[in-house]
């Protein structure tokens, strides 16, 4: 999963979490669905952070050994 694919996770789960506020019961629920939107948040955001591969060490592939 890359950044953007996180990114729409993070907003999917956190618009679930809203159908759960103000329901009485179901602030537990929101709560999880909350947490879960803030993990695929962060990972987007840390996947935004990684450096980009160097183009000429993706096209090398690896390196035999002779």
């Amino acid at each position: 999963m890359d950044g953007r694919a996180h990114f729409r996770k993070a907003e999917q789960f956190a618009d679930k979490a809203a159908e759960y506020l103000g329901h009485g019961d179901g602030q537990d629920t929101a709560a999880v669905w909350a947490a879960v939107a803030q993990v695929h948040a962060t990972l987007a955001v840390a996947a935004g952070l990684q450096p980009e591969p160097e183009p000429e060490l993706e096209q090398a592939g690896p390196q035999a050994l002779t």
